[in-house]
């Protein structure tokens, strides 16, 4: 996996877990900029991807929320997507990025 990779998956799965810590989370591009702190493109492009794998939706208005089919309590993708690595205890410490101030990600 290159970097680019990890660090897109880290992407999806911050923005994944927010989304699954707040389930009632409705996000704007901009409003996912400002809790982020990515940039506007890449937040659009990581709740897109997240929208085509069916994690969440989008609204006409354009807020992203969870993708939660009807009669269900959790999102439809709420699981890792088929051939991602998930972690066990076994492997060690968890890498992530760094957080700034008010929750933004350093560069």
């Amino acid at each position: 996996m290159s970097v680019v990779d990890y660090a897109l998956q880290e992407l999806l799965l911050r923005a994944r877990g927010d989304f699954l810590h707040m389930p009632r989370l409705h996000l704007t591009v901009r409003e996912a900029d400002e809790l982020w702190g990515l940039g506007v493109e890449m937040c659009d492009a990581v709740l897109s991807c997240l929208v085509a794998t069916g994690f969440l939706r989008r609204t006409r208005s354009g807020v992203f929320a969870l993708a939660v089919p009807e009669g269900k309590t959790t999102p439809a993708m709420a699981r890792p997507a088929s051939g991602a690595k998930t972690r066990s205890p076994d492997d060690g410490p968890r890498r992530t990025a760094e957080h700034g101030r008010h929750g933004r990600w350093r560069h």
